[in-house]
């Protein structure tokens, strides 16, 4: 279960690695993410920092992949792969900037990962910009695995639907996004269809739901209480509970070209096999409230609203 142990957290709110949570928190291109007592520290996507709870410390470690080659792997060696105190800690923040050029130069000249750098902009302008608290969506993970559970899954980001206008209330909703950037990603083994299908393949599984439930209640109380979600931090309504609504799975898809009929196709492909395939999901298909990620619940449309209103920009041949 995603979540960190007590004594995690008060390593990372004032212990030897509140250095760590003081750097995410200054630093805006990075996102935080809670494991199972494990954090994950992103930049562009890529991970510049895994903490791993240990007998006596923590295991560290970068995705080393990135360093695939670059003239950086060598430089990085000093790096402790343990962390006990708050001298190794430090070492680690102050490599920072060394690493994310690191990813950085990776990115330029070795691979694109537009999906996972574009998913992690979702991140910050729905939970950390001057408009977030405006929003009706904060994330509470990305790359989620549905580890130990019946029926498979993956998801982008998962959701925690609270519309401005019932945040006084402590009963929400989950949301799973799945974001497909580029016409490439849109058909095919992972494709739309095959998301959608495991989606509700997961949903349908006994305890699926209630289980993620409960532990996404857990890691938006931790992140809250690390104040990673910046935009609500005069709200102290606490989430108590889910309610029982069927969970949205809405579709992000960025990069779409009018001219291509692939979108087009994979919807209609969707909307042919109809009830049988969303028993236990509510899909919905995001669009920008003007530009932007940020999402709004009035810009969110069913499949039929979707193809209907926005035939032309789907395919305009």
């Amino acid at each position: 279960m995603r979540r960190l142990e007590p004594e995690f957290m008060g390593h990372l709110k004032d212990g030897h690695l509140s250095g760590i949570i003081s750097s995410v928190k200054k630093d805006d291109t990075l996102d935080f993410q809670i494991r199972e007592n494990e954090i994950h520290i992103y930049y562009r996507g890529g991970r510049i920092l895994g903490l791993k709870a240990d007998s006596g410390g923590y295991i560290a470690s970068f995705d080393d992949g990135y360093c695939k080659g670059s003239r950086y792997k060598d430089r990085l060696a000093h790096l402790p792969k343990h962390i006990a105190s708050e001298e190794e800690s430090s070492k680690w923040v102050l490599a920072f900037p060394e690493l994310k050029q690191t990813v950085d130069n990776y990115l330029a000249t070795e691979k694109e990962k537009n999906e996972r750098e574009f998913q992690q902009l979702v991140v910050r302008e729905n939970n950390t910009t001057n408009i977030s608290n405006n929003t009706d969506y904060f994330i509470l993970d990305i790359e989620y695995t549905s580890k130990g559970q019946t029926a498979k899954g993956r998801y982008d980001m998962v959701a925690l639907a609270w519309p401005t206008s019932k945040r006084k209330s402590s009963k929400a909703d989950l949301a799973f996004i799945e974001m497909k950037f580029g016409e490439n990603a849109l058909g095919g083994n992972s494709g739309i269809l095959e998301h959608i299908r495991d989606m509700n393949d997961f949903l349908g599984a006994d305890k699926n739901l209630s289980q993620i439930q409960k532990e996404m209640a857990i890691v938006f109380k931790q992140k809250r209480e690390l104040g990673l979600i910046k935009s609500i931090r005069h709200n102290s309504n606490e989430i108590e509970k889910f309610s029982n609504n069927m969970p949205d799975f809405i579709l992000l898809i960025a990069g779409h070209s009018p001219n291509s009929r692939i979108l087009f196709e994979q919807l209609k492909l969707v909307q042919r096999k109809g009830a049988t395939l969303m028993e236990n999901v509510n899909l919905k298909i995001a669009t920008a409230n003007f530009m932007g990620y940020a999402l709004y619940s009035k810009s969110l449309y069913g499949l039929d609203e979707f193809i209907e209103k926005f035939s032309d920009q789907i395919c305009c041949k």
